[in-house]
């Protein structure tokens, strides 16, 4: 059947419920309206509606098409490398023929890498691409030269490094904008050396992972084809979470596939525009405008009517939200939200609180007892420097920054075994990150190959049986030792080995331990393992009391997640005005929301920021919802709220 014919009717979406929904759930008429269209759209999806599991029943139902008489395919996009698990998890199986060529299944920054950027670069310089790494990148551009010592001589060196742009051959820019680089003079010293070093680092073939789009964009720019090319092998294109795309990834995606209403390809992008977090004074009208055809998730089965009534009010776009969520025997969750209301002296006692806030609707049967979601802190900023403006280590004080991007370097050998620990992954993947982890070591050691370029796994290997075979023969055995003893659960042991055998390494190459030495000295293995089933969490930022395990976190980290119950902090974020009128805190800035107000069309870019924080943190939870405020705001801001909306508890 031609691509342009292809219809789907209501026995392939019940296929999709029978594989995807659990016994005797169906999908409602607004997910059956999505999956069944075919055309370039966009779906504005409340937190909690299932958009993700609509996407998946509509390529379920495609999958059996594949490939497609024309030979194309399908591309789907996500921002995460969770989201992108997420989907060959629940419908690999399924659907294999998806996850292979003509189609594409991948993140946004790997489509870029592997479709755009490292074909441009294999054909600009006639050379393989050795890394696209931030971390990478950052530890080669210690090379000599002037850039190098300028920068690093700077406090902002990380800042002048990664938001100076290489567009073409010679030209800096700040960020992926027009604007130019803030060294104005061309002929500035400081200048040239920074094009130097960028170009040193790309000819070498290093980029840090925004790099990538630099390439890109010059792909297309120089070589307009590509889109053409592009369109053809890829007739169906979904990118999902679409609101978490930056501005120049977002351009990317609709030059190639949108091109101004003229694309072979059925582009549909799916998110919710209200829960869009932009760094800096970038609006959402600059990344998002909105398509002819617009369809809608209004229901959520995350959240309750009570807390429905709550989220709605601080949506950037004024949307209804429908709360489905109900106790599993069908009845009503009737818990009102709370607002906790602290002064100076009570303020570590707001968590305390939450915590026998939960415990008392746990004893009444109000909250499940164990509960498939977990209980959450979250505030938007983590600390400020001065002691009267609040963060989230001012509520707790042993609060520790997490990091969660996916990452191939690690900040210490224990990090690589550890990885495999927690995820149980293969014997192949095991392997890998031990290599990985040598590749560090002779990185930091600056052991290059001939040709003066860092080792891969594969040239390691190469040069120990060619130069070294006895070791060669040692190491291939210690490889798979090492290996198997991870996954039969003895990182110590695998440790403590590879700390004992590196010296051995690194004597055919000359060396020994030398600058690797606090890499391969740091957290042992079981340190750095977290609890609580959150694989992102440190000990210390796991709040306990009695049965309860609470993770402390902020905004940003817990977008996406499920909780059963959730408390947001307010916190200190930019003073707006002077005197009485100032506004830094989201119960000023959004007080007449919490009074059951839609945001004007007009709001300041402050309120709206805040808006964004608090609408994304307080649609998290299930079953309980509570907000912190402090008694003066609130005397001032909240003090009328309606009692029959909200439970005050004052602490």
């Amino acid at each position: 059947m031609p691509v342009d014919k292809i219809e789907i009717a209501s026995r392939d979406i019940n296929y999709a419920e029978e594989v995807l929904l659990s016994d005797g759930e169906i999908f409602d008429n607004e997910r059956r309206t999505f999956i069944s269209d075919l055309r370039t759209l966009d779906l504005q999806a409340v937190p909690g509606s299932g958009k993700t599991t609509a996407l998946l029943a509509k390529l379920l139902i495609l999958e059996k098409l594949l490939p497609f008489t024309d030979g194309s395919g399908v591309l789907v996009i996500s921002h995460t490398n969770a989201s992108i698990d997420e989907i060959k998890s629940k419908i690999g199986k399924h659907a294999p023929r998806l996850f292979s060529y003509p189609n594409f299944v991948g993140t946004i920054q790997s489509f870029v890498d592997r479709l755009l950027a490292i074909p441009f670069y294999a054909n600009k310089y006639n050379r393989k691409l050795i890394r696209i790494d931030n971390e990478i990148y950052y530890q080669h551009h210690y090379v000599p030269g002037r850039a190098s010592a300028y920068l690093n001589n700077r406090s902002d060196k990380d800042d002048i490094l990664f938001n100076s742009r290489l567009f073409g051959d010679n030209e800096l820019r700040y960020g992926f904008t027009s604007k130019a680089f803030p060294l104005r003079n061309r002929e500035n010293t400081t200048y040239k050396a920074l094009v130097d070093l960028k170009v040193l680092l790309r000819e070498k073939g290093y980029l840090c992972f925004d790099d990538a789009y630099i390439l890109a964009s010059q792909y297309i720019q120089e070589i307009p084809r590509i889109k053409t090319i592009l369109q053809k092998r890829f007739r169906f294109v979904f990118v999902d979470e679409i609101q978490d795309m930056a501005r120049h990834q977002h351009d990317i995606l609709e030059q190639l596939f949108f091109s101004s209403g003229n694309s072979m390809s059925v582009f549909q992008r799916i998110g919710d525009k209200n829960q869009a977090i932009f760094n800096g004074e970038i609006t959402l009208e600059d990344v998002w405008d909105d398509r002819d055809i617009i369809l809608k998730l209004s229901g959520s089965y995350r959240f309750h009517p009570k807390i429905a009534n709550v989220v709605k009010y601080f949506a950037l776009c004024p949307t209804e939200i429908e709360g489905r969520r109900k106790y599993s025997d069908g009845t009503e969750i009737e818990i009102k939200p709370h607002m906790i209301v602290f002064d100076d002296a009570s303020r570590n006692q707001v968590i305390h609180c939450f915590s026998e806030i939960i415990q008392d609707l746990k004893s009444s049967s109000k909250l499940p007892s164990n509960p498939n979601h977990g209980f959450k802190v979250i505030a938007w900023r983590k600390e400020h420097e001065e002691s009267d403006k609040l963060g989230l280590k001012d509520y707790y004080q042993h609060f520790e920054e997490e990091t969660h991007s996916p990452k191939i370097d690690h900040t210490n050998l224990a990090s690589y075994l550890n990885i495999c620990i927690k995820k149980k992954q293969t014997l192949d993947f095991v392997r890998k990150s031990i290599l990985n982890a040598f590749l560090k070591i002779l990185r930091l050691e600056n052991i290059s190959d001939q040709s003066d370029r860092v080792f891969t796994k594969r040239k390691l290997l190469s040069y120990l049986r060619d130069e070294h075979p006895e070791t060669y023969e040692l190491f291939k055995l210690k490889l798979y030792q090492w290996s198997i003893g991870l996954i039969r659960d003895k990182p110590d042991d695998v440790l403590s080995d590879i700390k004992a055998y590196t010296p051995q390494v690194l004597i055919c190459f000359g060396k020994e331990i030398d600058l690797s030495h606090s890499f391969i000295v740091g957290d042992s293995v079981n340190s750095t393992q977290t609890s609580s089933g959150d694989n992102s969490v440190n000990n210390t930022n796991i709040y306990k009391n009695e049965d309860t395990e609470i993770i402390v976190t902020t905004v940003h980290s817990s977008k996406g997640q499920t909780h059963t119950a959730t408390l947001y902090l307010e916190t200190y974020y930019y003073q707006d005005g002077r005197g009485i009128n100032a506004k830094s805190y989201e119960s000023q800035r959004l007080c007449q929301q919490f009074k059951n107000n839609f945001i004007p069309t007009m709001a300041g870019v402050r309120v709206k920021q805040s808006a964004r924080m608090v609408y994304v943190g307080i649609s998290r939870p299930t079953h309980l919802l509570c907000f912190a405020v402090h008694k003066d705001r609130f005397d001032r801001y909240l003090n009328d709220l309606d009692d029959t909306v909200w439970e005050i508890i004052k602490v």
